[in-house]
């Protein structure tokens, strides 16, 4: 996987040209969480992120984000575990996809803003 697709250059642009037009919003106006990519790519196009991989923040912030995605880690062990025993992850997780944020080569599916407003 290149560094361009990992950080989703394109999609990411898009994303943001997407918001802008139809907000009026720039980026340091509102917070993102990351789904089913790395929060690290959001930053990078320079997302404000709630979410990422760090050993900088306060236990009080990990235990609120833990009661917004409690529900989803009530549904996998794994995923819980994960969570409550790994300090550096604050990342929203989805039981249908535990390990979306195992990096392989071609792990990554992701859809242009233009192909999904035909959905």
């Amino acid at each position: 996987m290149s560094f361009r697709d990992y950080y989703a250059v394109d999609v990411l642009d898009q994303v943001q040209e997407y918001l802008r037009e139809n907000t009026g919003e720039e980026p340091q106006d509102y917070r993102v969480v990351s789904l089913g990519i790395d929060p690290a790519a959001a930053l990078y196009h320079g997302f404000y992120c709630l979410d990422g991989y760090s050993n900088n923040y306060s236990l009080e912030y990990k235990h609120r984000f833990r009661e917004i995605i409690a529900p989803e880690l009530d549904k996998s062990e794994y995923l819980e575990d994960s969570f409550d025993h790994w300090g550096n992850r604050c990342y929203l997780f989805s039981a249908e996809c535990p390990g979306y944020y195992t990096i392989e080569k071609g792990g990554f599916y992701f859809r242009t803003i233009r192909s999904m407003r035909k959905v």
